[in-house]
């Protein structure tokens, strides 16, 4: 599919035909008031009317886009529109479509645009890599018709589409293949060509720098963890940094504490927060944000062996805290704790976002559709919500108080790592900022936003959502300007 910015219509065989509630459209306002009056279509969000008509010697395909009321029209809400007409288009077919790029009092061109780029994109991507029927390659062009100054919005808007689409295709990778060598390999990969220098670190070098909670996770498979540092650096006059660090638990077992066999079959997708790392990685050295970022990510399996580690094990972990394990399943705020406090150690960065696949109670606390931020600065988390809004992703800051840290403490240990069943999401994260040497830091738990167990209006296709790539780089992209 390609994405083109034209300054006049151009031959097309699909037209579409953003609809408002109670606005007039000059060149089909008699159809609309007729398919309003027999209650067929009536230009509401979410909605859509397609019909063809013969025009100048070829079938045209028109596509009613209903929107709504033109004042309450949002990214969030034009987005979910186009994804409800597009859900359903036939990308497999040869095809021009042409759309009138417009603008609101609450949407610029340019975020309309990239609604546009996104939310079709999300009804194109498929994963089928592993299908042995051969795909038929065609061609959908889809044509915005705007002016020149929409040019770097359409750049943008691409590269955006690319970095959600590369975390989507890492998050749908099965086990077998991405394994933490293989993912390695594919960050190495995904940055070569742009400014950002990675360097991947074995076992050995794990095991001999003390990170040994990342260490004692991943002990018990043949696929060895490896310790994965990307630095960007595009802010020369600066030395602040920020350090993004994704989970990346290419599977979970669950350990000793094993999860169910249902509840194994999706956790190929435990590294949704080191894909949306690496996503975020790639976005801003393609747009040259002028901001210093590392992006660090700790991978390993956790599986079982004689030489795994098990419920009751104290074990170490880079900053010298000791931790209880009360649970193998709640490993991955161990490799977290390595990874922060490496970001705020080692780097001695000035701020950290740790973004992760975490909890189960997330979902229970917040459904699908949110994201849950826990952090020490509620700055970071103004952010955060602000670059939100021009996106679709939605976060819910919780509360950290300091009472929520009593439930971390262990009778033989400085910590464990389970608080108990009431606000498990909050202790996850509080748990991680235990690591972090009082630097400004937020956590954002993606467990149930990350992968699509069902279609939903936002993404409509199940699997990997390629949740967090936007959010960070929005992030980074507002960081940057301030």
């Amino acid at each position: 599919m390609e994405f083109k910015l034209v300054n006049s219509s151009v031959n097309h065989d699909v037209l579409v035909v953003p609809c408002f509630e109670n606005e007039d459209n000059k060149e089909f306002d008699f159809l609309l008031k007729e398919l309003s009056s027999k209650n067929i279509f009536s230009c509401k969000k979410c909605t859509s009317y397609r019909y063809d008509k013969f025009e100048n010697g070829k079938f045209l395909n028109v596509m009613f886009l209903g929107l709504g009321k033109k004042d309450n029209l949002d990214y969030e809400i034009l987005y979910k529109s186009i994804v409800s007409s597009f859900k359903s288009f036939k990308f497999d077919r040869n095809s021009q479509v042409l759309i009138n790029i417009f603008e609101t009092k609450n949407l610029s061109k340019q975020s309309v645009l990239k609604s546009f780029v996104l939310a079709i994109s999300a009804c194109e991507y498929s994963f089928t890599k592993y299908f042995t029927k051969d795909k038929k390659e065609n061609t959908v062009v889809i044509n915005l018709l705007g002016e020149e100054d929409l040019k770097e919005a359409l750049k943008e808007s691409i590269n955006i589409k690319d970095s959600l689409n590369l975390t989507r295709d890492l998050v749908n990778e099965p086990a077998n293949v991405l394994t933490p060598e293989e993912f390695s390999k594919r960050c190495v990969e995904a940055t070569k060509d742009l400014n950002i220098e990675t360097f991947v670190y074995d076992e050995k070098w794990i095991e001999e720098n003390n990170l040994h909670a990342l260490y004692s996770v991943g002990k018990a498979s043949v696929n060895k963890p490896k310790f994965i540092v990307m630095k960007y650096f595009g802010d020369k006059d600066s030395e602040k940094t920020l350090s993004l660090v994704g989970k990346g638990l290419t599977y979970d077992s669950g350990g000793y504490s094993i999860k169910s066999s249902d509840g194994m079959v999706t956790m190929k997708c435990d590294m949704g927060g080191a894909g949306a790392v690496l996503g975020a990685m790639t976005l801003i050295a393609k747009q040259n944000l002028k901001i210093n970022v590392y992006g660090i990510i700790p991978t390993c399996e956790n599986l079982i062996n004689g030489n795994g580690f098990k419920p009751g094990d104290v074990i170490n972990s880079l900053s010298g805290k000791t931790i209880e394990i009360i649970s193998t399943d709640a490993e991955g705020r161990l490799v977290l704790a390595d990874g922060v406090y490496y970001a705020a150690d080692k780097l001695n960065t000035d701020m950290i976002i740790d973004i992760a696949t975490l909890t189960g109670a997330c979902g229970v606390a917040l459904g699908t559709k949110y994201a849950a931020v826990v952090d020490n600065n509620k700055s970071i988390f103004d952010i955060l919500e602000e670059g939100s809004k021009e996106t679709v992703e939605s976060i819910w800051r919780l509360p950290a108080d300091p009472e929520y840290i009593e439930l971390l403490k262990s009778d033989v240990a400085d910590l464990k790592n389970l608080g108990g069943r009431y606000g498990g999401t909050i202790t996850a994260g509080l748990f991680v900022g235990e690591f972090i040497k009082n630097k400004p830091w937020g956590h954002i738990d993606i467990a149930y936003v990350a992968w699509n167990d069902f279609p939903s209006k936002i993404f409509p296709k199940k699997g990997a959502t390629g949740a967090g790539v936007e959010l960070l780089y929005n992030f980074c992209k507002k960081i940057s300007k301030k």
